[in-house]
């Protein structure tokens, strides 16, 4: 494969943008800000319902890696030299929106206290994730 530097930016391309983007503010404007004080922030739902196997707090931060990392993947596909790749078009495919639409409706549904839609919309995630592997 010949990477074409004059490659146009593509549907997926900008789908995986916009739905890093959504993801990204989810994430942080409810999930760590909680919308201003409107909503209970992930840290806030996590403490008042702990369990045995709840994790300590600095566990949370493993998001912050997560999202860096799919930010550098998100850069990254918009590139010239990468764009137009097949790991991008046919490996990722739309499975990486559909990984990031699962991580805001977790977001959701946890801010919510709805624990086992917020499960399944885990697990959707993890499928998701598993084939971009």
């Amino acid at each position: 494969y010949v990477p074409q530097s004059s490659s146009r930016i593509g549907i997926r391309n900008l789908l995986n943008l916009a739905a890093f983007g959504a993801s990204l503010f989810i994430h942080y404007g409810i999930g760590v800000w909680g919308l201003n004080g409107i909503l209970p922030t992930i840290r806030e739902v996590t403490a008042s319902h702990r369990t045995l196997i709840t994790p300590v707090d600095w566990t949370h931060w493993i998001w912050a890696v997560i999202y860096a990392l799919e930010g550098v993947f998100v850069i990254a596909q918009l590139l010239p030299s990468h764009r137009a790749r097949p790991v991008v078009l046919q490996g990722a495919g739309y499975f990486f929106v559909y990984s990031c639409l699962a991580q805001i409706a977790w977001t959701m549904f946890y801010s919510f206290c709805m624990f086992l839609v917020a499960f399944i919309m885990m697990a959707t995630n993890l499928v998701a994730l598993c084939f971009l592997i």
